[in-house]
């Protein structure tokens, strides 16, 4: 099954490490601490469309080509999704 957590926090932790920002700075930037903000790049939380917006804001990006298909399908096919069963 898809994980879209971990999905889109990989994708937002591809953004944040090609803009050489720690997750201190776009935590306090978007808003909430260090320790929320790793949350959402290790796919714990589910991002919010708030969230996304600074994000995309602080990218400057808009939230379409933040989260397009290409990108995502990308990411996708270098995470590893292991079933319990």
């Amino acid at each position: 099954m898809l994980d879209s957590r971990a999905i889109i926090g990989a994708l937002i932790k591809k953004f944040r490490l090609e803009h050489h920002y720690s997750q201190e700075f776009v935590g306090s930037y978007i808003g909430i601490s260090q320790r929320d903000y790793s949350h959402y790049e290790n796919g714990d939380y589910d991002l919010t469309v708030k969230l996304l917006i600074r994000l995309s804001s602080l990218y400057n990006v808009n939230i379409e080509d933040m989260v397009n298909a290409k990108e995502l399908r990308e990411l996708y096919k270098n995470i590893r999704f292991y079933s319990i069963g």
